[in-house]
């Protein structure tokens, strides 16, 4: 049993290993391959293949970068809203407190009999 296991430990050593070979190769054949002069087969095959592995290697990061600005975007829209809603509750109870002061002056204009006070002005 022991020896199945560390089968499967070399298999994912040599895996890593591999991997981390391509991605050298890919980083060197990049840095190395300049664009002005002119490719033979070869190097055209590998410098094509680079691209649609790196292309196939950033549509789920650039998918995954955009989920996560989207979900904090969407966290701060939610903050916002939140403050909005205080604000609003806010409104809400300075405009029932002008109705009632209203009413109140309306109240004692009757009572003191007063036809004309200053916030009667429309300009």
């Amino acid at each position: 049993m022991l020896s199945n296991r560390k089968k499967k430990l070399s298999f994912k050593h040599i895996f890593l290993v591999i991997i981390f070979v391509i991605i050298i190769l890919i980083i060197i054949f990049s840095l190395f391959l300049d664009e002005k002069r002119n490719l033979n087969r070869g190097e055209s095959l590998i410098k094509d293949s680079i691209s649609y592995v790196q292309k196939v290697v950033y549509i789920p990061f650039n998918y995954l970068f955009s989920a996560v600005s989207d979900i904090k975007e969407l966290r701060k829209v939610k903050e916002e809203n939140e403050i909005l809603k205080k604000n609003i509750n806010k409104i809400e109870a300075v405009q029932a407190e002008n109705e009632e002061l209203r009413r109140e002056i309306n109240s004692l204009k009757e009572e003191l009999d007063i036809d004309y006070v200053l916030t009667d002005y429309e300009q």
